[in-house]
């Protein structure tokens, strides 16, 4: 993935996630799943490759699934490892409202509480999907200054209500966190960050029953600014102003829908797409132009695609 970043153009953190352990249900011991020393030896090797690389783009960000999914030993690593090289990390964060329970069942603490004892309620944390954090956890994290990410676009697919059942991510951002929006993952596509960007928009208008929640200008900050820093490169890039990398994206608002409205901003948001780009720069260098890569033939790129799927399919056995 860095490789493929690199040759690319785009700006990545590369990571791997750790999880040694898993909580059975209503257990109150953790059943061991994997070696902790070959992952731990894992983050070592991806930030001694990718740590602050010479190109510019790429960075290592070890990461762990959860507190669920991590024994002590595990976490006291991901400190030690992320203090030596003073890289951002990530986690899955009071993202479920059972979660709670079920690790201060083995743990005797919560998730929130388990890396606050570790040391890991930093502004280094990127903490993901973090909607059912106590009243005291909140603060907590508001205090420590941790980085919160989400993915708006992505929960209503799955028909969650991370948004609305707590109301905790909008008010991060009424509390003036810089929560940050992502396109998550899935094997069903959900869109770009324009797309992660009006789910912001529109969702936490809704959930808090107010137009001003996150208005267009803060929705377009989740996806550029407050992502940089999250991502640590707030220095780098996420606004355009003297001493940082260009980075820009250009939006052809040449259509009706544009022609229609007096603020193209909002008109982006909620009527357009990633299909809307016209020309991406990065660091000063055009990677897409008129629509179309710089840096390789798209039509070829997908024709190697569709034989990849061809082989596949026959390899498994399924008709094509």
């Amino acid at each position: 993935m860095a490789v493929a970043a690199i040759d690319l153009g785009m700006r990545l953190r590369v990571s791997r996630w750790g999880s040694d352990i898993m909580i059975p249900n209503g257990a109150s011991e953790y059943k061991q799943i994997a070696d902790t020393q070959a992952q731990t030896e894992d983050w070592v090797q991806l930030l001694e490759t990718w740590h602050d690389h010479k190109s510019g783009l790429v960075g290592g960000m070890p990461s762990v699934m959860g507190a669920f999914g991590s024994s002590d030993h595990q976490l006291l690593a991901l400190k030690e490892i992320t203090d030596k090289y003073k890289s951002p990390y990530a986690t899955h964060l009071a993202p479920l409202k059972n979660e709670r329970e079920a690790v201060r069942g083995v743990f005797g603490k919560t998730p929130i509480e388990r890396f606050d004892h570790f040391g890991l309620l930093t502004h280094n944390l990127l903490a993901v999907h973090t909607a059912y954090a106590s009243e005291t956890e909140y603060l907590r994290l508001l205090e420590t200054g941790v980085n919160i990410c989400h993915a708006p676009a992505h929960y209503g697919m799955l028909g969650e209500n991370t948004l609305s059942e707590t109301k905790q991510l909008g008010r991060f951002l009424r509390d003036g966190v810089w929560l940050s929006s992502s396109t998550d993952g899935d094997i069903t596509f959900t869109g770009g960050m324009c797309e992660a960007m009006r789910g912001a928009h529109l969702g936490h208008n809704e959930a808090l029953n107010c137009n001003t929640a996150c208005p267009p200008t803060l929705a377009l900050k989740t996806g550029t600014l407050f992502g940089a820093k999250a991502l640590g490169w707030l220095d780098k890039i996420g606004s355009l102003e003297a001493g940082k990398q260009a980075d820009i994206v250009l939006v052809d608002t040449s259509d009706y829908r544009f022609k229609l409205g007096n603020h193209p901003l909002r008109t982006y948001l909620v009527t357009g797409s990633s299909q809307d780009v016209d020309s991406v720069m990065v660091a000063g260098d055009w990677v897409v132009k008129d629509t179309r890569s710089t840096r390789f033939d798209e039509a070829e790129l997908f024709a190697d695609y569709q034989k990849a799927v061809a082989s596949a399919r026959q390899r498994i056995g399924r008709p094509s």
